[in-house]
């Protein structure tokens, strides 16, 4: 039993040790290397469990100087006079009295307890080794009266109490009818003792390791006195220890242990000497308990780690001595001592074993963190001896008493919630950094290029004023589905060396507005003289490792700004807010008139830590589509441009929302192309990765729990006819259940009559001047549009000779819109193109795609025709045409067939090995 604990003492010493010798240690003691190592929750909180045990031995031992008191003079139990009253009262009181006076010591300042202490240790040293001198020369005798029997130097009584053998009822023992299990003490057999209740009341005997660091603060030099003293001290006592044992195991009979509590008194040369002894270890510990459970508090509350302790903080001008730590201590241990003896050292054990497996796993972690600045001067210290000594303190714990070792570790837990949640961050360099770090390398550098199966958005966000795109900033961390977001800022500037402290500053700035927007997100700054270097510069390297951004986000660009002057002057708040316009030309997604209670619940602090921060003057347009050019087609990146997310409603805590659903767009186009080759095949050539990543943010968006709560999902899609709709709802639907969304959905046809735009562009006809207005505007440099404005009469008459080349001209031209929504129902019944039907003035019957053809055009252009085996898998039983075009429209020219699809597109796919056909992903 003895072995056992010391062994947990020395391995636990190897870890004090090394943390003692790896810098400045200052007032605390085990506090304060912990703290130091681990950081102010596990230091904070250790640090109240540690005050707590000491304030309990503190309690113990002048309980046991009283009681070794009594034994001689007790009125009731005295051997040599029965002179003081006895009671529970009086065993107090006479308690109380012994802490008083060590109270007053320790009030009288360090120089008055360190002049006791040495006298005590003197006193301390002659009692103990009285007991191994007695046992040499003491003649044999028995007692009757007293039930001893001493029999000298024995190999037979040796052997008699060499293995254990527990009993009940064994004089000093207060486990009569105490239940097992119970809290008093545990794992009691038919009320017998165990070794673990024994092992419980030995354990505070050996486990006054932390004296010295207790008194850290007054050790001139204590990186070097406190491995020395401590292992110096460890050693001596438990040689002592060893010689009483040893000394009383061959001396003394089994019997007369039982019967006789004050057995060494009683087979000691002298019984008042051993009476000085217990007199001399009880009020010392009483003494050391008191100034060091004072000091341990004063460190706590310096440190401001729990509210309301801040008083106990204080220290005399002189000596710095913790006058109110003092006083503190000793009303604590004054209800302490209510309780019986061996309930106090079950307490006691669980305390100091909590703490030796804290200070070993504070040491374990800064070595295998392998923390550059960890390099203590004491060497007989490992990672292995660390781990061994917090595997056997936390079983010992349970072992001792398993309930108690559960209440212990629950009262660290809440007392490590209650630090980290109210007391402030500090700069103490915590050994979780470190750990983090070391963990975070060595996985990067493990982390591959993720599988399709496993893809998440990986989002790289640019930001010029992050007040005035917060809401875009939210959204996009709600979006990247705990995967890497970075806040990507370029700082213009062709002076390198003058815009080096302006992104130093911005750096600081952007990392405080992270922790106060609570998004979870990188920041990188980037210096560059124009805009499209230092987007190129963010996208190239951005990230680490695996973990590099998929998705680029971009601004759209804000046209009512263009012609505008701008200003690069630093804004206040105050300006900030009361400006209209955002300065670098963007659509901004943030509240334009800063703090705000606008639909999303939003409500912007009055000073954001980046409003001090020097925001970009106004893109250019060329400049704005060169972004755009180098993200899509160089670097391959997808692209989702943002606009009007000024207007974006958030999740409101309660739910309160105007909205109901987050709607998604999947707008698919796809078209024919020719192919070169003998068999001249057309293939089909689609941006469906565009279509299923809509799908796929819209559904990672919808997980987001505040989101999910709020909204629900609807996927709109859109085709050309009425009869069209069912047939387009039921594949997508097909398409969903594939992809295990749940999403309602909406089907709209353009038809319809209720599109200006489309009535005006593909029917010809008019709805009104205002919106035929629009489409002038905006497809006024079209050649094809002025083409087919002309055919339809509206640029002046053409000539009837010329109809039919311009016809021709006009469908084989090259300057055809890119794409186009889908021509025609797969009904016949639907009348299609009835603008270039009353154009050429052709009868209905003659209306086939035959005359086309003969001019080498093929109108296969499809939108929101997904292949069938997208939608159904491989085992698809039903395959849809790519083409308008049936069997007996077709005839001999199918061969010169060719694809409306513009030549710009054509150059920008790539025709892989196996035929396939692969285009950049665009959002």
């Amino acid at each position: 039993m003895l072995v056992a604990a010391y062994s947990i003492d020395l391995i636990t010493i190897f870890s004090l040790s090394a943390i003692a010798s790896n810098g400045t240690v200052r007032g605390g003691g085990a506090y304060y290397l912990i703290s130091r190592s681990l950081g102010p929750e596990f230091g904070g909180a250790i640090g109240l469990v540690f005050y707590m045990g000491q304030v309990f031995n503190t309690g113990l031992n002048a309980v046991a100087l009283v009681d070794a008191i009594q034994n001689n003079i007790g009125a009731a139990t005295g051997d040599w006079a029965r002179i003081l009253p006895e009671s529970q009262g009086y065993n107090y009181l006479w308690a109380t009295v012994v802490l008083l006076i060590c109270t007053g010591i320790c009030l009288a300042g360090s120089g008055v307890f360190a002049r006791a202490s040495n006298g005590l240790l003197v006193i301390l040293l002659i009692s103990t080794l009285s007991i191994p001198f007695s046992a040499l020369v003491l003649a044999p005798f028995e007692s009757r009266k007293l039930g001893i029997q001493f029999t000298g130097m024995s190999l037979d009584t040796l052997k008699g109490n060499l293995f254990p053998r527990f009993t009940k009822g064994a004089a000093g023992s207060q486990s009569k009818g105490r239940r097992a299990g119970s809290l008093a003490f545990s794992l009691l057999s038919k009320g017998r003792e165990s070794f673990q209740g024994l092992f419980g009341i030995l354990f505070p005997a050996t486990s006054g390791i932390f004296a010295g660091a207790s008194m850290s603060g007054d050790l001139k030099h204590p990186s070097k006195a406190i491995p020395k003293g401590t292992l110096w001290a460890l050693a001596l006592t438990f040689v002592s220890y060893t010689l009483v044992i040893l000394s009383l195991a061959c001396t003394v009979t089994r019997a007369s242990f039982v019967a006789d509590i004050n057995i060494i008194q009683d087979t000691n040369i002298s019984g008042a000497l051993v009476l000085a002894g217990e007199f001399a270890t009880t009020f010392f510990s009483t003494l050391m308990g008191v100034i060091g459970c004072a000091k341990l508090m004063q460190a706590l509350a310096r440190d401001k780690l729990y509210p309301g302790l801040s008083i106990f903080g204080q220290g005399t001008k002189k000596g710095d001595e913790p006058v109110y730590a003092i006083c503190a201590t000793y009303l604590a241990a004054q209800i302490v001592m209510l309780f019986d003896i061996n309930q106090i050292a079950s307490l006691i054990t669980m305390a100091y074993l909590m703490t030796f497996l804290v200070m070993n796993l504070a040491t374990f972690l800064l070595k295998i963190g392998s923390a550059p600045n960890f390099r203590p001067s004491f060497h007989f210290f490992s990672w292995q001896t660390a781990l061994m000594g917090a595997l056997f303190s936390g079983t010992a714990m349970v072992f001792v008493d398993g309930v108690y070792a559960s209440v212990c570790v629950a009262i660290l837990i809440v007392l490590f919630l209650l630090v980290h949640y109210t007391s402030r961050p500090r700069s103490w360099g915590d050994v979780s950094q470190s750990l983090i770090y070391h963990q975070v390398r060595k996985y990067l550098l493990r982390l591959k290029p993720e599988h399709v199966k496993f893809w998440r958005p990986q989002i790289l966000l640019f930001v010029n004023d992050p007040r005035r795109q917060y809401k875009l900033i939210q959204f996009c961390n709600s979006m990247k589905k705990g995967s890497l977001y970075i806040l990507g800022h370029v700082v213009v500037s062709d002076d390198f060396g003058r815009a080096v402290p302006e992104a130093r500053r911005q750096q600081v700035a952007w990392s405080k507005y992270i922790d106060f927007s609570k998004v979870k997100a990188f920041v990188n700054i980037a210096i560059s003289p124009t805009l499209e270097w230092g987007v190129r510069n963010l996208s190239l390297s951005a990230g680490l490792g695996g973990m590099r951004p998929n998705i680029a986000v971009i601004g759209f660009y804000n046209m009512d700004d263009l012609n505008k002057p701008k200003s690069t002057t630093l804004l206040s708040p105050k300006d900030a807010a009361g400006t209209e316009t955002p300065s670098d030309g963007y659509d901004h997604a943030g509240p334009r008139d800063g703090p705000s209670d606008d639909n999303s619940g939003l409500k912007l602090a009055a000073h954001l830590p980046t409003d001090s921060c020097q925001t970009e003057s106004t893109t250019s347009i060329v400049s704005y589509v060169t972004v755009l050019e180098d993200l899509l087609l160089r670097l391959q990146i997808n692209v989702a441009v943002a606009r009007g997310f000024n207007g974006l409603e958030l999740p409101k805590p309660k739910g309160h929302n105007k909205k109901k659903y987050i709607d998604l767009w999947p707008i698919q186009m796809s078209a024919e192309i020719a192919t070169d080759g003998p068999m001249k095949a057309n293939l089909l050539t689609t941006n469906f990765d565009t279509y299923t990543l809509i799908l796929q943010l819209g559904c990672i968006l919808n997980t987001v729990p505040s989101w999910k709560k709020s909204y629900k999902l609807r996927v709109a899609v859109f085709v050309e006819y009425e009869t069209d709709v069912e047939e387009e709802r039921v594949r997508v639907k097909s398409l969903l259940e594939n992809l295990r969304i749940e999403a309602e959905i909406k089907v709209f046809w353009l038809a319809s009559g209720s599109l200006p735009s489309y009535e005006i562009i593909v029917n010809g006809n008019s709805p009104g001047a205002e919106s035929e207005a629009e489409v002038e505007e905006c497809l006024k440099d079209q050649e094809w549009w002025e083409e087919m404005q002309k055919m339809r009469g509206k640029r002046g008459q053409p000539l009837a000779s010329e109809v039919g080349l311009d016809v021709e001209n006009l469908l084989g031209s090259s300057a055809w819109p890119d794409a186009s929504f889908q021509q025609g129902p797969r009904h016949e019944k639907v009348e299609r193109f009835l603008g270039l039907r009353n154009l050429l003035h052709k009868s209905k019957r003659r209306r086939t795609m035959s005359g086309f053809s003969k001019l080498g055009v093929n109108l296969g252009m499809r939108a929101q025709r997904l292949p069938a085996q997208l939608t159904h898998g491989a085992s698809s039983e039903q395959n849809y045409s790519d083409s308008e075009s049936d069997s007996d429209d077709s005839d001999e020219d199918n061969d010169d067939d060719q694809s409306i699809a513009s030549e710009a597109d054509a150059n920008d796919r790539e025709l892989d090995n196996d035929g396939d056909l692969r285009i950049p992903t665009k959002l």
